[in-house]
């Protein structure tokens, strides 16, 4: 289990859910196929990308922000709670659709858009966020960040976007990590 020894070491914190939270997780329980609560932002890019860089940038956006890092329990539990890892794999995924005709970009990033969707998450494992990077061109660029909101509000979103953003900047041009 999560929290078992082995488990532990991999803890950064343990915190009671907020009552939204507690609110969020009720419905989410029984409302499992509906999609309920999954939060997407969908970013497109012009101009020279490194992919690899930033798949880093967002690896250094989640070790700095914990609620990516954040799973819920409530099994077994006198209350439900919200556990922060230390650390945790993100699930990226990287496609190049510059084969697939311009014409077809948008319905091809729509589906992937609506298939992270319909996964859904299993809220005991963390990140409960995906990240999908599509490239339709040489210098074009799709970017569909998947979230449940148990875990982010809107407020935050745009504060890990601009986080984001910095770590991607000082590190293609190699300066010093923003603080």
């Amino acid at each position: 289990s999560p929290m078992s020894n082995k488990g532990a070491k991999n803890v950064e914190a343990v915190y009671p859910l907020t009552p939204m939270q507690e609110g969020m997780l009720f419905h989410s329980l029984y409302e499992l196929e509906s999609g309920l609560y999954i939060e997407q932002i969908r970013l497109s890019f012009a101009g020279k990308l490194d992919p690899s860089l930033f798949q880093e940038a967002w690896k250094e956006v989640v070790l700095r922000h914990a609620p990516l890092r954040t799973l819920f329990l409530w099994k077994k539990q006198k209350q439900p709670l919200q556990v922060v890892r230390r650390h945790v794999e993100l699930e990226w995924t990287f496609k190049d659709a510059r084969n697939a005709p311009p014409t077809e970009h948008d319905s091809l990033i729509q589906i992937i858009t609506q298939e992270n969707r319909d996964k859904g998450f299993d809220l005991t494992k963390a990140p409960l966020s995906r990240w999908t990077l599509v490239q339709t061109g040489d210098e074009t660029w799709e970017f569909i960040w998947t979230w449940h909101h148990m875990i982010l509000d809107g407020w935050s979103v745009s504060l890990i976007l601009k986080d984001a953003s910095e770590f991607y900047t000082h590190r293609e041009s190699n300066t010093p990590e923003p603080r």
